[in-house]
């Protein structure tokens, strides 16, 4: 088998870089902040699978100055995960920026997925006027959007409309103005400055509000998805205050494609798909775990394992070559045939040549790059490997 960095250089330069979260973990969380009695954050955890076995899990937070290593909070919490997989854990935090991250320990497998976003989190400054953050949702109430908002980057397959909700709270009486504007991320190259982003308008509204003193006040909206090519989004909300700075909020997600779904809807094909890149052992392994929740976790912490912070990115490509040697050698065997084999695992030749050897005929490959050449010969309609 050939070493990961000519695997992933061979990917790289058949496929490209897709825009797609980093990894995809069974468990999502998010730190946000609200403007609820009592509490200024909420602690969001979401459990993204199949729920075979009912069960309690534990989850602990912990959180650090940035540039710290001493945690200055820690709450663990016990969560029953059933028909519920969502839920939400109140804090009370000083004004400040953290560094955090949360450890989930499942008793399914006996061990624990770590958490840690790249972001730090900034809780809001306590004034006069405050705001929560953008919660984005699939539901179009504002009582289950905030119950049930969107915790992964990547907005969940077959969505057609996205809702957006902002909570303020004030003490005072004001007349203000808000917008709202939902953009996408265009990537564009400029030969002097290299690739540049640049934000698109697809759909922006401005409403007047009348807030009153001591009452909770939601901005709500919503944006169509359905038509949406794969990509980056967000969404903006700007209140426009007479004698205050503008309150300004943003949400991000990003559309994939359907190959995600894919693989999870045929996770026991793809699991023999990865005969490339694991042992015959392993894939048996993950094939005798014994229920569909735990082979889609192994499945996952193989990836994992693989190519640690890249996993998302290198899955999707892999699969997506699968797809294209399917279509491409579909007479010889697709992907398991000796050229879908041979693609798979160096990518596209730099060059092929038609040749007659003894009589028969023959395609040349040829990697230069690695100084590597494949022959196949054409036999019953298909061709073989031979050196």
């Amino acid at each position: 088998m050939m070493n990961c960095f000519i695997f992933r250089s061979a990917l790289i330069m058949a496929f490209g870089m897709l825009c797609l979260s980093r990894v995809q973990a069974q468990w999502v969380c998010a730190l946000k902040n609200v403007v609820e009695s009592g509490h200024n954050v909420e602690w969001l955890l979401q459990y993204q699978g199949e729920v075979v076995n009912t069960r309690k899990v534990t989850a602990e937070i912990r959180m650090r100055i940035p540039g710290r290593y001493q945690d200055v909070y820690r709450k663990s919490v016990e969560l029953d995960i059933g028909s519920n997989k969502s839920f939400q854990v109140p804090l009370n935090l000083r004004v400040d920026s953290y560094d955090y991250d949360v450890e989930v320990y499942d008793p399914l497998t006996g061990e624990s997925q770590i958490l840690k976003p790249e972001e730090p989190f900034l809780v809001n400054s306590p004034s006069g006027i405050r705001s929560s953050d953008i919660f984005l949702s699939i539901y179009p109430r504002a009582e289950q959007g905030f119950l049930s908002p969107i915790l992964s980057p990547n907005l969940p397959p077959g969505v057609d409309t996205i809702y957006y909700y902002l909570a303020i709270k004030s003490d005072r009486s004001f007349s203000a103005t808000s917008e709202a504007f939902f953009y996408e991320n265009v990537n564009k190259n400029d030969n002097s400055r290299g690739d540049i982003l640049v934000y698109a308008s697809l759909q922006g509204s401005r409403k007047q509000l009348v807030l009153e003193k001591g009452e909770r006040t939601v901005l709500s909206g919503k944006f169509p998805t359905s038509a949406l090519k794969e990509g980056a989004y967000f969404v903006e909300i700007t209140i426009g205050l007479r004698q205050d700075n503008p309150i300004q909020e943003t949400a991000y997600f990003t559309i994939g494609s359907d190959l995600q779904k894919w693989i999870y809807d045929n996770l026991d094909n793809a699991i023999r798909m990865m005969k490339y890149i694991l042992p015959e052992a392993s894939l048996d392994e993950l094939l005798d775990s014994p229920t569909a929740e735990a082979r889609q976790i192994e499945f996952k912490r193989a990836w994992e394992d693989l190519y640690q912070k890249d996993t998302q990115e290198e899955m999707t490509q892999y699969y997506a070559r699968i797809l294209e040697a399917d279509k491409l050698f579909s007479q010889d065997g697709g992907w398991q045939s000796d050229r879908g084999k041979t693609f798979m695992l160096y990518g596209i030749p730099s060059k092929i040549e038609e040749i007659q050897l003894k009589g028969e005929p023959c395609i040349r490959w040829l990697y230069p790059k690695w100084s590597l050449v494949f022959l196949f010969v054409k036999r019953n309609q298909t061709y073989q490997l031979v050196e």
